[in-house]
């Protein structure tokens, strides 16, 4: 299937936005676009098995598949994480029994562990230096994944055939729904619902919405393979109008219509990959390098933070894109040469 590229732009933006989200600047519930992230890995992931390419090992594929996400991950998370550890202990000047105390911690949160509940809740470093949740709370995206992918893909294996549009429809809108209705919102860390249990549901949630935007892009292309100028510019103007739309209301300080927005969002994606549009028809390396730099920002933009401050805003977006360039060059750099040797 041939890349679309401006998916790619959508991920660099929606990176940007939760960056600014977390600073709090201009995107004040800017939170909403980690339901994009997950949607993309729910589409992608739902896609995958639909095309049947592991027909081999049909029962374990949602975990193979899950374990090679993790593996993509790993690198940017594991850099973000260990440049952290440095920085605290040299800030908190930690003793070498305290600094070792806390580089196993690390050495768990290496491997993503938060999302399968294994992680404490808390972790006193010392007296004065507590950790809640994860050294990197921003990651709890990235952790989530690893326990709400395979789930989803066993869903979908199981049930799908039986409930079609029941599973990716009606279910992740019952979850978005009993989140709101018991605590309010989507959002935040829901202690008070089991913190764990309620962000691995709302990134199932998400995912799931994945297969539904896979569905309705494909009806999308099987019914308007050929358009007129005026519906082709109608889909046009639906597909970017409604990721500005999402990007207009996380600009807003309550977070009332996130609903909204994730409707907004099925709309944006399912033209989007539909490829019916002139979106489609958008290639170059400029939009490849873009979409590879969304990970690593999400990784490293509050390790930037916790270096430098986000006072001067533009400092803090050039480093923070300078730093993820890097990240991306090491990464694949090594990648490229494991290889060549073992080629």
């Amino acid at each position: 299937m041939k890349k679309n590229h401006i998916i790619e732009l959508w991920r660099f933006l929606a990176s940007m936005i939760i960056v600014s989200y977390h600073i709090s600047y201009v995107f004040n519930t800017g939170w909403i676009f980690v339901e994009f992230f997950f949607m993309l890995s729910g589409y992608f992931a739902f896609r995958h098995y639909m095309s049947g390419k592991e027909v081999s090992e049909p029962e374990n594929f949602p975990v193979i598949y899950a374990v090679k996400k993790l593996l993509r991950i790993l690198p940017y998370s594991a850099i973000a994480l260990i440049t952290l550890y440095i920085r605290q202990v040299i800030v908190n000047s930690l003793s070498l029994k305290d600094s070792v105390r806390y580089g196993l911690y690390v050495l768990q949160n290496l491997f993503l562990m938060n999302g399968t509940g294994m992680v404490p809740k808390y972790f006193k470093v010392r007296d004065d230096m507590v950790v809640k949740y994860m050294p990197l709370p921003e990651l709890w995206y990235l952790t989530v994944l690893i326990v709400a992918i395979p789930l989803m893909l066993y869903l979908v294996r199981c049930a799908y055939k039986k409930l079609g549009l029941g599973l990716v429809a009606v279910l992740p809108f019952m979850i978005y729904g009993y989140m709101i209705m018991k605590d309010g919102s989507i959002n935040g860390w829901h202690e008070g619902m089991g913190f764990y249990l309620t962000l691995c549901m709302r990134g199932l949630a998400g995912l799931l919405l994945g297969g539904l935007i896979y569905y309705i892009s494909e009806k999308i292309k099987e019914k308007c393979q050929e358009t007129s100028a005026l519906s082709g510019t109608i889909l046009l103007l639906a597909e970017i109008g409604a990721f500005v739309g999402v990007a207009m209301i996380a600009t807003l300080r309550e977070s009332s219509f996130e609903m909204l927005s994730v409707m907004l969002f099925i709309v944006s994606l399912s033209i989007t990959f539909s490829g019916v549009t002139v979106t489609s028809k958008i290639h170059g390396g400029f939009f490849t390098v873009l979409g590879k730099l969304s990970l690593p920002i999400y990784c490293i933009h509050p390790v930037v933070r916790y270096y430098f401050g986000a006072d001067d805003k533009v400092k803090y977006y050039l480093i923070t894109i300078a730093a993820a360039a890097v990240m991306t060059a090491v990464v694949e750099g090594v990648g490229w040469l494991v290889k060549k040797q073992t080629a």
